[in-house]
């Protein structure tokens, strides 16, 4: 209906309203940075004005690309509202949001919904370790109050800031290589490890990949204690670590570097641990595949078919067998006949032909669910709402599983360094779609 209310819009709203309260937002209150969110809602020239006159007004004013519906006008990419991962995105200025509860306001119904402070500060810390600010909400009651959920997770992340605010703090990306136990954040010869609790070693030895450099110093951050360190060589590097996490989520280990640190980006498979490469690791994407939403049952790398593949650089320090898991949600296809695909990894593969109900795998299936944070009264919903939806539109395409698992296979890998792909194999029918793709596990073989 705005289209016959377009010059009122432009004139009661845009120029009345709007700008003069941006203007003094600006000139009044010093106001820097301004998120805007609705932009579909005016037409583009609408926007542009808008924009025209914050730049004017405020030249040093920073601004969300959401200023327009059309990417490029603004200073920074806002990610999608409460995904739940984001993707690695290119070298650029982008910020992920997040609400503690589903509500961007305060909702004393939407306690349901509400994420715990460990789930947040992972994504707080996964965030930055890709060179995003983390936006996180928080919505006072009527009263001007914070509600006691909020304030718990306020309590959360100070307690944990007391020993590692500087490794949030005016931090940059990741330079080196993901690593299977955790996160890192750098600050010029620097490098900040979030490591896991569930990726702490049991035999106490920290392996940090892809690390050209050498090592100065390493210290635990939580009560500024020194560690002993070893270059294995081939970017590899030992840190001895204290029998029991610090921490009951990330515990902070500060390795100060000779020079600025840098490596060739190859991440350790460890035959000590499980080895999860998910599909938002890595940037390296061919055909249509690309990352999704990021939501609980959006988290995947969509448009996989044919010519589609996403890879991994990786590393081998020592021969092992391991057994190779893809998690991926399948496709409702009409038509009969594989649809077939790849893992590789060298000169080896391996190969999977889509299926549409795990067959085992129970366990990692019930992890993959827990950190999308779906449990099975939403799966249940999930699948519920999904063959309703197919039932009134036959022929069409849909989810009828999520979270689905499937064993492919061994493989014994030798040192070396190697690309994990997964493609799409060459006798998949190209219009045939294949999956939304998850994560890929290469589990030890004991």
């Amino acid at each position: 209906e705005w289209q016959d209310y377009l010059e009122k819009v432009r004139t009661e709203y845009v120029s009345r309203k709007a700008i003069p309260q941006i203007k003094e937002l600006i000139d009044d209150y010093g106001v820097e940075v301004f998120y805007f969110d609705t932009p579909p809602y005016f037409p583009h020239e609408l926007n542009l004005e808008i924009l025209k006159t914050m730049r004017e007004a405020g030249p040093n004013v920073v601004i969300n690309e959401r200023v327009t519906d059309i990417g490029g006008f603004g200073d920074y990419l806002g990610g999608p509202d409460t995904p739940y991962f984001y993707p690695v995105y290119e070298e650029r200025y982008w910020e992920g949001q997040q609400t503690t509860t589903n509500s961007w306001g305060y909702n004393k119904h939407d306690e349901g919904n509400r994420k715990t402070p460990e789930f947040l500060l992972r994504m707080l810390i996964d965030t930055v370790s890709k060179g995003g600010n983390f936006l996180l909400n928080f919505s006072p009651m009527g009263n001007g109050a914070f509600c006691e959920g909020d304030l718990e997770t306020f309590q959360y992340f100070a307690d944990w800031a007391k020993d590692h605010a500087e490794s949030i703090h005016g931090v940059d990306r990741n330079p080196i290589a993901f690593q299977n136990w955790g996160f890192i954040t750098a600050k010029g010869n620097v490098l900040y490890l979030h490591v896991h609790a569930d990726g702490w070693p049991v035999d106490g030895k920290l392996k940090l990949s892809g690390l050209d450099n050498d090592i100065k110093e390493a210290t635990l951050m939580v009560g500024n204690r020194s560690l002993e360190f070893e270059n294995l060589g081939s970017g590899i590097h030992s840190i001895v670590l204290p029998e029991n996490a610090a921490h009951p989520l990330f515990t902070g280990i500060k390795v100060v570097c000779q020079g600025q640190p840098r490596g060739d980006g190859c991440r350790l498979i460890d035959p000590r641990a499980r080895n999860r490469f998910f599909g938002y690791d890595t940037t390296e994407f061919a055909g249509n595949a690309r990352p999704s939403g990021g939501k609980k049952d959006r988290a995947y790398i969509a448009g996989m078919g044919h010519g589609s593949s996403v890879t991994w650089t990786v590393r081998v320090d020592q021969p092992a067998t391991y057994h190779v898991q893809v998690v991926y949600d399948p496709f409702g296809y009409t038509e009969d006949g594989p649809r077939p695909y790849v893992v590789a990894i060298g000169d080896q593969s391996l190969l999977g032909n889509v299926i549409t109900e795990s067959k085992g795998s129970d366990e990692l299936r019930a992890f993959e669910m827990k950190l999308n944070r779906f449990d099975e009264g939403q799966y249940n919903r999930f699948h519920r709402k999904k063959r309703q939806w197919l039932a009134q539109h036959p022929g069409k395409l849909g989810l009828v599983e999520v979270f689905v698992v499937e064993d492919l296979g061994n493989m014994t890998l030798q040192p070396g360094a190697y690309n994990l792909v997964l493609r799409a194999h060459e006798d998949l029918p190209r219009r045939a779609p294949l999956f939304n793709f998850r994560t890929i596990y290469l589990v030890p073989v004991k």
